[in-house]
């Protein structure tokens, strides 16, 4: 499945051409976000690795701070607080 993930999913989507990948993490993080989703902790290392700041990861939540659920944002930023930890 890890292979998968990796070469198959990642690289169809990551792949692409027309968007930088540090586009793409944002977008992928906005909808994470949205849905207060786990994954937001590795799409946000890997917002790091492609040029993206923790301002970015912050500003993030705003696009659709107003549209979501509440408890949606809350796990969103745990999942943000604890990919910081070192």
């Amino acid at each position: 499945m890890a292979k998968w993930a990796a070469y198959d999913a990642f690289g169809r989507i990551f792949g692409r051409a027309g968007l930088s990948l540090l586009e793409r993490e944002s977008a992928v993080m906005g909808t994470l976000i949205a849905q207060g989703a786990p994954q937001i902790a590795v799409h946000y290392k890997a917002l790091l690795r492609v040029g993206g700041s923790d301002a970015l990861g912050d500003t993030l939540f705003a696009p659709v701070s107003d549209v979501v659920d509440a408890k949606a944002l809350t796990q969103a930023r745990q999942y943000l607080t604890e990919a910081r930890k070192p």
